[in-house]
């Protein structure tokens, strides 16, 4: 069974419409609002971090090399081309709650999600870093066609405009 992931941006409600599906039916969806994204890529960039590869790192320079190294490994095996399954989007988009709590857990590998809203059950989610990765790509390239302002995640700008960077040696 194929699970499918999307963020885009609605721009008459100007908030980021959050689906997950599993190619047949729309399982679960959530808006989530500019604050409410911060705070989802603020969560995301901790677990980013607590990477023992990243943590390791003696300065931020080298720290954000490993991390862009391993997004860039993560998001060549993501697909972004396929089109979101979900056959009743505009009735789904129409009952859609807020995203109101965000409740997490981390371990060393996982990192549990819990985005709940006032009036439906709550989308949980367990994500490894390389789906953390891609979902900092989505989530930040949503909130750009909003021009929301906000930091794309933890990548560095190149990476999340899916440019590549040159080369750099490390003494």
């Amino acid at each position: 069974m194929k699970y499918q992931i999307q963020a885009k941006y609605d721009p008459e409600q100007d908030r980021i419409l959050f689906r997950v599906g599993d190619g047949d039916a729309l399982r679960h969806a959530v808006w989530l609002t500019r604050r409410y994204t911060l705070l989802l890529l603020k969560v995301f960039g901790e677990f980013i971090n607590r990477d023992i590869d990243v943590a390791a790192q003696a300065g931020d320079l080298e720290r954000a090399e490993i991390r862009d190294w391993k997004a860039q490994k993560a998001l060549d095996k993501a697909d972004f081309s396929q089109p979101f399954d979900a056959e009743a989007e505009i009735e789904a988009i129409a009952e859609t709650p807020l995203a109101f709590e965000l409740t997490y857990k981390m371990n060393k590998e996982r990192l549990s999600l819990s985005l709940k809203s006032k009036t439906q059950p709550a989308l949980n989610l367990t994500v490894d870093r390389d789906l953390t990765f891609s979902l900092i790509a989505m989530i930040g390239k949503a909130a750009m066609a909003g021009d929301w302002q906000i930091p794309q995640g933890f990548l560095s700008p190149a990476l999340s405009e899916g440019q590549s960077r040159s080369a750099r040696t490390i003494n």
